[in-house]
C-alpha cells in the first residue's frame, strides 16, 4: 500500500485525495476502476455519497422509506390552484377542489387532501397504480355510469391492489418470456417482489 499511488485511481476513492484533486484533468485516467468495474461488471458501489449502505437501507426499508417516489414528487410539485379562485369537480372524489395537476394528461383537478381528512389524499389516490379503475375520472373504463360511481371503501381498495399487483406482474412475466423466447432462454426468472416499490 506504501506504493499505491491515488493518481492511477485503482482503488475505490482515490479520486477524492487530495493529490488526485489536485492534479491536472488532462493527466487523470480517463475512467477510474472503480467506474470501469461498475459499467463493466454491472454491480454498484457498498455505499453512497452520503453513508448510506446495503445495512442502512435495509433497515430503514422496514421504516420510513417507500420506494422510489420521485415521480410523484415532480407530480406534486407541479399541483397549481386553479385561476381566480375558483372551482371544478375533484377527478378523484367528485367534490369541489380548488387545485390540478399540471404534469398529468388533461391536466385533472385533485385535492392535495380530501376537504375534512387530512389523512387521505385525493392526488395520491390518483396518482396510485393499485387504485386504478376505483376513482371518478374512472368510470368509463369499469363499464358503470357516473351517476352510480361510489367512493371505494378499504375493503374494496385492498381488493383492487390485489388485483392490480397480479395483472402487472402477469404482464412482465409474459414480457420477459417473450424476450427470453427470443434470446433463446429456456425459463423467465422474474423476482416476485419486483412491484413492491412501483407506484
Amino acid at each position: 500500500m506504501l506504493a499505491c499511488d491515488p493518481r492511477e485511481r485503482k482503488c475505490c476513492g482515490d479520486e477524492k485525495f487530495r493529490v488526485s484533486t489536485q492534479q491536472p484533468k488532462k493527466n487523470r485516467p480517463t475512467k477510474t476502476s472503480g467506474e470501469a468495474s461498475s459499467t463493466s461488471s454491472g454491480t454498484v458501489s457498498s455505499m453512497t455519497s452520503t453513508g448510506v449502505s446495503k445495512v442502512t437501507l435495509q433497515e430503514e426499508e422496514e421504516g420510513r422509506i417507500c420506494g422510489f417516489l420521485d415521480e410523484i414528487l415532480l407530480h406534486e410539485s407541479s399541483m397549481e390552484p386553479l385561476q381566480k379562485k375558483t372551482h371544478l369537480m375533484c377527478q378523484c372524489c367528485g367534490k369541489q377542489a380548488f387545485h390540478r395537476c399540471t404534469r398529468c394528461p388533461g391536466k385533472p383537478v385533485l385535492h392535495l387532501h380530501l376537504p375534512k381528512d387530512r389523512k387521505n389524499s385525493c392526488f395520491l389516490h390518483c396518482h396510485n397504480t393499485s387504485s386504478l379503475g376505483k376513482w371518478k375520472c374512472d368510470w368509463r373504463m369499469t363499464g358503470t355510469k357516473r351517476k352510480d360511481w361510489e367512493y371505494p371503501n378499504k375493503g374494496s381498495l385492498d381488493m383492487s391492489r390485489k388485483e392490480v399487483r397480479q395483472l402487472h406482474e402477469r404482464l412482465v412475466g409474459a414480457t420477459a418470456s417473450s424476450a427470453d423466447r427470443r434470446q433463446h432462454h429456456n425459463d423467465p426468472q422474474v423476482d416476485s417482489t419486483w412491484n413492491d416499490q412501483c407506484l
